[in-house]
């Protein structure tokens, strides 16, 4: 009866913690705009005080760059003559005092890039996997003594090195495949940036779980409490590999559907192992912790399954 009062009151600190992000989710579901970066774009060249100008054009900047000379839309007339210079042309094609450039009108222009998007993510991942390193703390051992206890002291600290072992390498994992993701990401909508949110929140809140389970590795809460933070990452990961590329609704309409397929089978699969050891973890905790190695063979599974059909 104590066991089961046990795991009542830690599954509902979890819910209570780690359920907000996906309840949060579920109530923005209803957010349906979707803002794109700006691949179409108009150029418009009819500048005031210009007499000669060129009707505006909508063109995928990047194929058009290949079949055309730059100086055909890009343009700076003085005198009726076009005096701009290719070299007077930035990395994006644009020139100062010349053509300008409106983001089509399916973004407004107060939009934040898929680009911002992914520099902030990968700054709170760098954030995250830093303070790692903080739950390690230096042995305080007088110096008469150092020789003798100091050996001993760093030995003792094996559990939080195998901690921050693990959750360095994981969230690693993590950050690969967002990187990978927001590589494909060409468009987005006000429920993947909450998707998104509320995943570098369960990231940013890691440090403490590893810490937990470093000092309390042998005690079901902390267990269950590091396990259940991965596994809401897993999940909330997936859901957005799911989202992105399901109907290609977020991505290029080139996009091979099975690499999503694999990417959020992958996270489904981290996820529910998670999950799975934390009732584990109630009989057994070190069995909880082993479960866990259970991820390398079913992810070269996924590996083996989804190369042979060619995602």
């Amino acid at each position: 009866m104590n066991n089961l009062n046990r795991y009542l009151h830690s599954l509902a600190s979890f819910l209570l913690i780690f359920g907000f992000p996906l309840i949060l989710i579920t109530i923005i579901a209803t957010q349906t705009n979707v803002y794109s970066q700006p691949e179409d774009i108009l150029i418009d060249s009819g500048l005031e005080g210009l007499k000669k100008s060129r009707p505006p054009v909508m063109f995928p900047h990047t194929l058009h760059m290949d079949s055309h000379d730059c100086l055909e839309c890009h343009h700076n007339y003085q005198n009726g003559e076009n005096v701009l210079d290719e070299e007077d042309l930035d990395e994006d094609g644009g020139a100062a005092g010349s053509s300008r450039v409106l983001v089509d009108a399916g973004m407004p222009e107060t939009v934040i890039g898929v680009d911002r998007i992914a520099a902030f993510s990968d700054a709170v991942f760098a954030v995250a996997i830093t303070l790692l390193v903080l739950n390690i703390d230096v042995p305080q051992v007088s110096r008469q003594l150092v020789d003798v206890k100091l050996p001993a002291e760093v030995w003792a600290l094996w559990p939080k090195f195998a901690a921050f072992a693990m959750s360095f390498i994981i969230i690693g994992f993590f950050w690969i495949f967002h990187h990978m993701l927001f590589r494909v990401i060409r468009r987005y909508t006000t429920l993947f940036l909450w998707m998104n949110l509320m995943l570098l929140m369960c990231i940013v809140f890691i440090p403490f779980t590893a810490a937990l389970f470093s000092e309390y590795s042998s005690t079901e809460i902390a267990t269950m409490f590091y396990a259940c933070n991965w596994a809401v990452i897993s999940l909330i990961l997936a859901l957005m590999w799911w989202y992105a590329t399901k109907g290609r609704r977020l991505v290029d309409e080139d996009y091979k559907a099975k690499a999503g397929s694999h990417a959020t089978c992958a996270f489904l699969n981290t996820g529910f192992i998670f999950l799975l050891s934390m009732p584990i973890a109630l009989v057994n905790v070190g069995a909880a912790q082993y479960f866990w190695l259970i991820l390398i063979p079913t992810h070269l599974m996924l590996g083996r399954y989804f190369k042979k059909r060619g995602a």
